[in-house]
């Protein structure tokens, strides 16, 4: 699994605050958990929004190159694991797991034991992993958001979209998660029935048509430098021929 420097989790710090801030106060003004796992936590962004909002009990987990000194949470509640190796052991079970853009850093024979270690844990799971072309750091699995689905619902967990809808149109978060983000809840659990009788049936999501969408800013973000290079060519030619005639 990719390593990273302290200068990288210091340069990424206020971006996913300013996105960690809204989409956890979301999550607690609907299902309020009391005990949150991260797995892939980095410095703890995430379980410190949580913790902001009374969760009695967290857990992070990520590997030995996330700086102690940068850590957002008490270091008694950060466990060193390098996911890409196996699942942590002894970890217990909570109401809400984190995984934030964790997973596509997995190797793809890693799937199904992660999401198994996922859906062992918690009842719940905030999940957001990179599709196709998104582009990053150490991304090994890039996948489209139905392929993380069946294997959530195989384990019988639901999936709820209720983050993308009301952040997709807010410049202030990070795209990745518009794109993203979506909650998978047990089949019967405290949680998914919250949900239902919250936003209704409506947020759940059983066809890949509905998964599977491409925010237009990271479209736009990724396709330009291939029509900047088209355009550039265009031109040439065009002002070869002008030349010419």
């Amino acid at each position: 699994m990719m390593t990273y420097s302290t200068e990288f989790f210091k340069d990424r710090r206020e971006q996913t605050m300013a996105s960690a801030k809204p989409i956890v106060a979301l999550l607690w003004e609907a299902i309020k958990p009391e005990t949150v796992l991260d797995v892939g936590c980095a410095t703890g962004i995430w379980l410190a929004q949580a913790q902001n909002h009374g969760a009695a009990k967290i857990k992070g987990i990520d590997g030995p190159w996330v700086p102690r000194e940068e850590l957002e949470i008490d270091e008694a509640f950060f466990v060193e694991h390098d996911l890409s190796q196996n699942n942590p052991a002894d970890v217990g079970f909570y109401d809400l797991a984190f995984c934030i853009e964790v997973a596509e850093h997995l190797a793809p024979e890693a799937a199904e034991r992660f999401i198994e270690f996922l859906t062992s844990h918690a009842d719940a799971v905030l999940f957001s992993a990179a599709i196709p072309g998104q582009g990053g750091t150490g991304h090994v699995n890039e996948q489209p958001q139905s392929y993380w689905h069946k294997k959530f619902s195989d384990r019988q967990f639901e999936c709820f979209d209720i983050v993308r809808p009301e952040f997709w149109d807010d410049p202030k978060i990070n795209v990745i998660y518009k794109q993203n983000m979506l909650i998978y809840a047990r089949e019967g659990c405290a949680i998914n029935n919250i949900l239902q009788e919250i936003y209704g049936t409506n947020a759940k999501i059983t066809t890949n048509f509905s998964l599977d969408r491409i925010h237009p800013f990271l479209f736009k973000l990724r396709t330009a430098p291939k029509k900047t290079l088209v355009e550039r060519v265009k031109q040439k030619l065009k002002n070869s021929l002008k030349y010419k005639s």
